[in-house]
């Protein structure tokens, strides 16, 4: 799972040269590994994209439609509609990041969830013509008790963010974990990752759990 990348590196943001190097890494496992750009950040297009389409390597990019061709403070700027469509145009895979991309979406009720993937579904098969069957679950707060909605709204296939390997079926859907590269992520680490180490996989995944654990805590509490 990638977000952006830029010349200015952030955590979630790669600088071009190391996405590169990433690329290298991953590109012999490329029929055992998914590519997927969580956000929509405009450095999708400038920099992910042509690099995916210079080595032949398929992406899914998962938007958040209500920052398409949006800027605010202290956030990037983000995809157009034109720039989606093209990416779509050119072989890859346009899913939901859900409409807003909630802080916890986990906590919503069933309408605002349905609202959510319900609005970014129509949008994005309105911009690319085509119909979209996958999602990711924005922020990694995967709620088991959405599969449903997420089926009834025509969502096939579910990643969340949780790292581990293979996917599991249930009920006509198909959940995908996924290892977040971030930008201190060790290229080491990615190599680990790419052979399905499972220690690598046992340390992630405690970590991811400990951490959305406890954000969601802190969410319940200010609420």
């Amino acid at each position: 799972m990638f977000h952006d990348v830029k010349t200015t590196p952030l955590r979630w943001n790669l600088l071009p040269e190391v996405f590169e190097k990433v690329l290298e890494i991953v590109k012999p496992y490329s029929n055992t590994v998914t590519l997927t750009v969580d956000d929509g950040g405009v450095g999708n297009y400038s920099y992910i994209y042509p690099v995916l389409e210079k080595n032949e390597l398929q992406g899914i990019f998962f938007i958040p439609t209500s920052f398409i061709n949006s800027s605010e403070n202290r956030r990037p700027s983000y995809m157009n509609s034109v720039q989606i469509r093209e990416i779509s145009q050119s072989g890859h895979i346009i899913g939901s990041h859900s409409h807003s991309h909630p802080k916890n979406i986990s906590l919503l009720s069933r309408a605002k969830v349905l609202e959510e993937w319900r609005t970014s579904k129509e949008i994005l098969e309105d911009i690319t013509g085509r119909a979209v069957t996958a999602c990711s679950i924005p922020g990694g707060f995967y709620n088991p008790a959405h599969l449903a909605l997420l089926k009834e709204l025509g969502y096939k296939q579910i990643y969340n963010s949780s790292p581990r390997y293979g996917v599991i079926e249930k009920d006509g859907q198909l959940i995908f974990g996924r290892f977040s590269i971030e930008n201190d992520t060790r290229l080491s680490d990615i190599k680990s990752i790419v052979r399905r180490d499972r220690t690598i996989q046992t340390y992630l995944y405690a970590r991811h759990w400990a951490s959305k654990s406890l954000h969601t805590l802190l969410h319940r509490i200010k609420s």
